[in-house]
């Protein structure tokens, strides 16, 4: 049976079921949470003493809308990073809102921008560090290439990512030192970027794992000839089996 090329996350039915979803959550989820949370932190001194009325209207105690921990190392990270985020969201919404306008290959043009604006924010957030997870997704690539529409594609994805896990877990300390010991080498461990690089490996084995099993399926109905529907509407995009090439994989796991 072919697969249906439209997605049914926007039709009438799931529509009901995300207003459903959305109800339940904000009237009971979230509020039922976030008292049992507040009656908690209430019954300790330390962790009283450091919060602050707020003005959301969810979980009310004590005759106050909300409390909030404005002492909080994550929340205090994230209102200070506020500014360049916001300039960031607006930069790459007018850079894609310019792409629709002007050029005529939407598809490319806008893997393009992904790629250049991944490749931008992952130096950014890595530094010197950042040819550590590109060549990362690099492996992923290549394996993806020689197991796509073949037995192997599942344990060699499932092995490559559990590998680039345990990466994460017991080598946090590799770096250019343990492998060429040098002047040059501890000049570039000292730029190290906002984050380790180690760090957002968790999302990015995900994004490659999703990345290696989408190429092998597509493969897999580009060989049976399943889903010729889907294949022409590719081709006319100018996506086609060109779609899980390196430029695509790098772009799709780094896109912040």
């Amino acid at each position: 049976m072919a697969l249906n090329p439209q997605a049914l996350t926007m039709t009438p039915e799931f529509i009901v079921y995300h207003v459903i979803v959305w109800v339940w959550c904000c009237m009971w989820v979230i509020p039922t949470g976030q008292r049992l949370l507040m009656s908690r932190c209430m019954s300790d001194v330390m962790c009283a003493s450091r919060l602050q009325p707020g003005w959301l209207p969810v979980g009310q105690l004590d005759g106050v809308n909300s409390w909030v921990d404005l002492n909080d190392g994550q929340w205090k990270a994230f209102r200070s990073a506020m500014p360049l985020l916001l300039a960031g969201a607006l930069g790459y919404g007018a850079l894609s809102a310019g792409i629709r306008t002007l050029c005529t290959n939407l598809a490319t043009a806008r893997l393009r921008l992904s790629l250049a604006v991944s490749l931008g924010f992952i130096c950014y957030l890595h530094g010197a560090y950042a040819p550590f997870t590109l060549a990362t997704c690099s492996g992923q690539y290549l394996l993806a290439q020689a197991t796509k529409g073949t037995r192997f594609a599942y344990p060699i994805a499932w092995m490559y990512c559990l590998g680039v896990l345990t990466v994460k877990e017991y080598f946090s300390w590799f770096g250019y030192s343990a492998i060429w010991p040098s002047e040059l080498a501890e000049q570039l461990d000292s730029y190290r970027g906002e984050i380790v690089w180690n760090v957002s490996l968790n999302l990015i084995s995900l994004r490659l794992l999703s990345f290696h099993l989408d190429c092998h399926w597509a493969e897999q109905h580009f060989r049976a000839g399943k889903d010729e529907k889907e294949t022409k509407a590719r081709a006319s995009e100018g996506a086609s089996m060109e779609y899980w090439e390196h430029v695509e994989v790098l772009a799709c796991t780094h896109d912040p």
